[in-house]
């Protein structure tokens, strides 16, 4: 496994009170647009598939997504004899 941290454009939140509302306890919360923020990358090697990552972030909401597993399922029907058509 190797891990690796990139800062990468996504959607933030952002805060502000509304007007007439500067002394109240919570902020307005609304999207904010883009901002650079920490992405964590978890890179792996399987010996039954071969490589995968899964990219995530400490940022709410956790945005996170595993990437090349179709690539695992080919080798999966490879190994098992089973033919595919890549699509």
């Amino acid at each position: 496994m190797l891990i690796g941290i990139a800062q990468e454009k996504a959607s933030v939140w952002k805060s502000w009170p509304r007007r007439g509302q500067e002394k109240a306890r919570h902020p307005h919360m609304d999207r904010g647009g883009d901002g650079y923020i920490n992405h964590f990358y978890f890179y792996l090697w399987m010996r039954s598939g071969g490589g995968a990552f899964w990219k995530t972030t400490p940022m709410r909401p956790i945005r996170s997504g595993l990437a090349e597993w179709p690539q695992w399922a080919k080798r999966q029907l490879e190994k098992a004899g089973i033919g595919y058509e890549p699509g």
